[in-house]
Order: structure tokens, then C-alpha cells, then sequence
């Protein structure tokens, strides 16, 4: 098969799929790109909260049988709300950025939640949790929004990796924040090995 392929979808030309440096080197040079990996690192920092929902959710008090039907929650809003903001997104001319930014509207509502409601408000402190999985579809959508807006293979590529190595570090470094200085919202300290 001919290395060229005629790019139907916007039938804009030929992509090559041979690696070029000029592209490696715009791609790096490109304020966009770094944009992109701040936003992909930034936002993967609370991962580190939804990944230990469990033991979170344990430590507002729920037995194991119902943290872990209470877990069941968290996957079926991520689905949900992946669906319907990929929906809208195509439905709107250029709506990645507006309904990714929406969508984040739940997931800051449920950090204020988890951070300032008193940790005898098991029920709402749980919907905090929860409204943090909003957040995701902005995630989500910057990965197809980033691949639209960046021309040429090698180009692509290389920001694609960018962007997934940013999305590494900011996981990387989530575990930081669990320190002994922020419990009980340490999600039950002596359960959850904080950072001392």
C-alpha cells in the first residue's frame, strides 16, 4: 500500500506518514501544544481522588457492601456524562472548549463540597464525590479537540505524546497532595498512606 493516503474526511490534501523534524520541532515550538500538556497534566491531578474512591467513600462511613454498590454510581456518571458531552459537542460548530468548560462546572462544585462541607455530612460529602467524575468529559473531548486543530502526521504525533506525558506527570504527581496535615479530608489518614 502507497505510504500517501488521501485524507477524506476534509479532503484537505495527502497525509504522509513519514516522520518530518520540521514538524517535530513546530510541534514544540507551538505555544498550543504546551497549552494542551498544562491543561492534560492540570486536570489529571484529581485523578488521585477518583482512583481511591473507594477508601474514600469507605471512610465517610459506609460498610464494604455499600461502598462498593456506591461505586457503581461513579462509573455509570462517567458514562453518562461522557455520552451526553460528546453529543453536544457535535451538535455544536466548534463546541469542544464550551461544553468541556460546562462540564467542569459539577466537577469544581464537588471539590468545594469535599473540601467545606463538615465531615459529618457523610450524604453530601458522597454527592462531592461523585460530582468530581464530571470532569472527565472535558479530559476527554481535549483529545479529539487536539487532534482537529493540529495539521501534519509528525506534528500530530508528537503532540499527542506531549500531551500524554503531561497527562503521566500530573498522575504522577497527585499522590503528593495526601498529606497527614489535611486529615480527616485525608480520606481516613489511617487507612490511606499520606505523605507525611
Amino acid at each position: 500500500l502507497h505510504a500517501d493516503t488521501i485524507m477524506q474526511e476534509n479532503q484537505t490534501g495527502v497525509e504522509n506518514k513519514h516522520f518530518k523534524m520540521d514538524q517535530f520541532y513546530e510541534a514544540l515550538t507551538d505555544p498550543k501544544t504546551w497549552l494542551f500538556a498544562l491543561f492534560s497534566a492540570l486536570d489529571n491531578v484529581p485523578n488521585s481522588l477518583t482512583n481511591q474512591r473507594s477508601i474514600i467513600v469507605s471512610s465517610f462511613g459506609f460498610s464494604n457492601l455499600q461502598t462498593t454498590l456506591l461505586g457503581c454510581v461513579d462509573g455509570v456518571i462517567e458514562i453518562v456524562t461522557i455520552f451526553t458531552g460528546v453529543n453536544l459537542a457535535a451538535r455544536f460548530t466548534n463546541g469542544r472548549a464550551y461544553v468541556g468548560a460546562v462540564y467542569f462546572i459539577p466537577n469544581l462544585m464537588g471539590v468545594l463540597l469535599i473540601n467545606f462541607l463538615p465531615w459529618s455530612n457523610k450524604v453530601g460529602l458522597l454527592f462531592g464525590q461523585w460530582l468530581t467524575g464530571v470532569g472527565t468529559t472535558g479530559f476527554v473531548l481535549s483529545l479529539s479537540w487536539v487532534s482537529s486543530v493540529t495539521a501534519g502526521h509528525t506534528k500530530r504525533i508528537t503532540t499527542n505524546a506531549i500531551m500524554l506525558i503531561a497527562y503521566c506527570i500530573g498522575n504522577a504527581s497527585a499522590p503528593f497532595m495526601w498529606q497527614a496535615k489535611y486529615t480527616p479530608r485525608c480520606a481516613a489518614a489511617s487507612r490511606l498512606s499520606c505523605v507525611a
